[in-house]
């Protein structure tokens, strides 16, 4: 007679940082209530980017996001539907 498998209770794995950056602002989003983000201290090939503000604003009465991308002499901004 072969014995049936113990199972253990396995507790869910930690969502990784990213994860919980996502489903924060996810959730922010949905309550209306973000009024920014900045993301510093940038390590990638735009090797002049300091940081990038990103804020929620009504465009033509539907929600967007103000992406504000600072680099050492400049400023873009661009604007995304959510």
């Amino acid at each position: 007679m072969a014995a049936e498998p113990v199972s253990s209770p396995v507790s869910a794995p930690t969502p990784a940082p990213v994860e919980r950056f996502f489903a924060r602002l996810t959730e922010h989003l949905a309550q209306h209530s973000l009024e920014r983000v900045v993301l510093a201290k940038y390590e990638g090939p735009q090797a002049d980017l300091v940081r990038v503000t990103v804020r929620p604003l009504l465009l033509r009465g539907e929600p967007h996001l103000s992406f504000v991308f600072s680099h050492r002499t400049r400023d873009i901004t661009r604007n995304h539907a959510v």
